[in-house]
């Protein structure tokens, strides 16, 4: 007896804790590849059913760092929370800090749309290697 109610309170538990999930709403296309390899199966995220996320209606001001910044941040918790979307950036000048995705997040820059991020450090590239030569330090 005690066996059975512990069974279905574990049952009622589990379901419970599933009811609470949220399912993504981002489709996934699998597209196969011939190779000099074999057959390759790639998978690709499909956003086109998912909602779009504007930057500009979660508080986004072009030249202001602070506030952008914590529009991207609202917009991709939004997005998120819906089970996927995409977070639109558009046209514009757009300071920002540093961005953290989430998820069946979508990043989508408009033409026209620059994101700048003025606090990090210079980004120091490396020499390119030609094919046929060697590079040293």
């Amino acid at each position: 007896m005690k066996v059975k109610i512990s069974g279905v309170l574990l049952a009622g538990i589990w379901l419970l804790l599933c009811s609470f999930q949220k399912s993504s709403k981002v489709l996934v296309k699998e597209v196969k590849v011939s190779t000099p390899f074999g057959q390759l199966t790639i998978s690709t995220p499909d956003f086109s059913k998912c909602a779009t996320f504007n930057i500009v209606k979660f508080g986004a001001v072009q030249g202001d760092k602070d506030k952008t910044s914590a529009a991207i941040a609202k917009a991709i918790e939004a997005a998120h929370k819906a089970g996927g979307g995409i977070v639109w950036v558009p046209e514009g000048e757009w300071l920002t800090k540093k961005i953290h995705l989430k998820s069946n997040v979508n990043l989508r820059v408009s033409k026209g749309a620059v994101l700048l991020f003025p606090n990090l450090p210079k980004i120091i590239c490396l020499p390119s290697i030609l094919p046929g030569r060697a590079w040293s330090a």
